[in-house]
């Protein structure tokens, strides 16, 4: 019974490192695809206001601290763009 019991737990431990490592393996394919798609329609929606290296340092930003389902969150996308993001990007302006 031990040994069954033993078993048991060990594959319910191996399911759940499947798990995470399928999951760090999405982040690791979402994340450069989610910065392309950033950058261009950040610099397209900002009509040349906002140039590609701007927009590259806030799609960096938000991969950086927001996990794959909460990039996809626009509402946390746009709070992390609003309270740092942006500030810690813009590039000062030349006199």
């Amino acid at each position: 019974m031990r040994h069954l019991i033993g078993l048991g737990l060990t594959a319910l431990l191996a399911g759940c490192s499947l798990v995470e490592e399928t999951k760090r393996s999405f982040d690791r394919s979402f994340r450069p695809s989610f910065i392309s798609s950033f950058v261009t329609s950040c610099v397209k929606s900002s009509s040349g206001k906002v140039d590609e290296a701007t927009c590259r340092c806030i799609a960096m930003d938000l991969v950086d601290h927001l996990s794959a389902p909460d990039l996809l969150n626009q509402e946390k996308v746009l709070s992390r763009i609003n309270e740092t993001s942006l500030d810690r990007c813009r590039r000062p302006a030349l006199s």
